[in-house]
């Protein structure tokens, strides 16, 4: 009996060991949130909510808010989506809104996954001394994993005394480099966030948001990065630049930018690359900047200082055949070029 009684505990055991070691990663992930609102009533924020995959296979996630305050509505972008992913929340407030400090909750499903910041009401100061301005984003960007790009970020003054305005990005994936040209400046200006991927950049679509404070005023764009491997590139630089290229033509074949022609000249350069031409320095209207090229290549716009004691900025327009032109200002101290049309006969600002 004792004999059996031991033939069977290690035949239990056998299989106990026969037995796979670990079941299959059980889907699970994480949200979180960009940072809090400040809003007066009447005004609109937004932030991102970000839904990273802890284990297991992505499967859709569904946000809903609540906790919302009197006379406010939230709506969501890119949801659901599948993790690793973000999308970007909108409080929009009443003049009803009552004025008070609120905690929202975001949740997640499946799971029940929660996540929170704060929205305050903020009274509203008079209309006439009140400090506003907005934030625009001038593209979405696609990238392959490796690649870089440039956003062009744009500060408008609405009302009131201008202050400076600091920036901080938010809704961007792991493994992403990001920097801005200005990271802080008073508007009416402009300041360039360049994006670099590597090769371990997760795959997917994100709404990002480039956040100014104070005020918490938001530039919403996509960024998305493709699987796999971009196409073949081309070392562009013959000119000893810094280079920052900004404008692609429709064909590819023409690739315009800004940088710093080297040696003692620390002035911005507008440059232009073709496919069959090679670096071309077109230049420099101040300090220039580029925003947009033509679908054919042929026509360049930007935004420039002619004067190097005064800092208002004119708008520039470049041709093969008329060079550099100063288009001056609207009215106004200063203006900008945010595109051109596709035969470069429009340029809009």
């Amino acid at each position: 009996m004792k004999h059996l009684t031991r033939l069977l505990a290690l035949g239990i055991f056998l299989s106990l060991a026969s037995c796979p070691s670990s079941l299959p990663a059980v889907f699970n992930y994480v949200l979180s949130t960009s940072g809090n609102i400040v809003l007066s009533p009447g005004q609109t924020g937004s932030v991102t909510i970000t839904r990273t995959l802890v284990s297991g296979t992505a499967e859709p996630v569904l946000l809903t808010v609540s906790d919302l305050p009197p006379g406010t509505t939230a709506t969501f972008t890119n949801n659901p989506c599948t993790p690793p992913c973000s999308s970007l929340l909108s409080i929009d407030t009443s003049p009803s809104t009552p004025t008070g400090r609120y905690t929202i909750t975001v949740s997640g499903s499946p799971l029940n996954k929660l996540t929170s910041f704060i929205l305050e009401v903020t009274a509203q100061p008079p209309s006439d001394s009140r400090f506003d301005y907005t934030l625009s984003a001038s593209r979405n960007v696609t990238v392959f994993p490796g690649q870089a790009w440039t956003v062009k970020i744009t500060n408008a003054l609405v009302s009131g005394s201008p202050e400076a305005v600091s920036f901080a990005a938010s809704g961007f994936p792991s493994d992403v480099h990001l920097r801005f040209s200005e990271w802080r400046c008073v508007p009416p200006c402009e300041t360039t966030l360049t994006i670099r991927t590597y090769n371990s950049t997760p795959p997917g679509t994100y709404a990002v948001a480039v956040t100014g404070t104070p005020l918490n005023r938001v530039a919403n764009f996509t960024f998305t990065v493709k699987p796999g491997q971009g196409p073949s590139t081309t070392r562009l630089s013959n000119l000893p630049m810094r280079m920052s290229p900004v404008g692609l033509s429709a064909d590819g074949n023409v690739v315009v930018g800004t940088g710093r022609p080297g040696g003692t000249d620390y002035s911005q350069h507008v440059f232009r690359w073709t496919a069959s031409g090679g670096m071309e320095d077109l230049g420099t209207l101040g300090a220039g900047t580029v925003t947009a090229v033509s679908a054919d290549g042929n026509v360049v716009v930007g935004t420039g200082r002619p004067d190097a004691t005064d800092y208002s900025q004119h708008v520039f327009r470049w041709t093969a055949s008329g060079g550099m032109e100063d288009l001056g200002t609207l009215r106004g101290r200063s203006s900008w070029a945010t595109g051109v049309s596709a035969d470069g006969s429009v340029v809009g600002g």
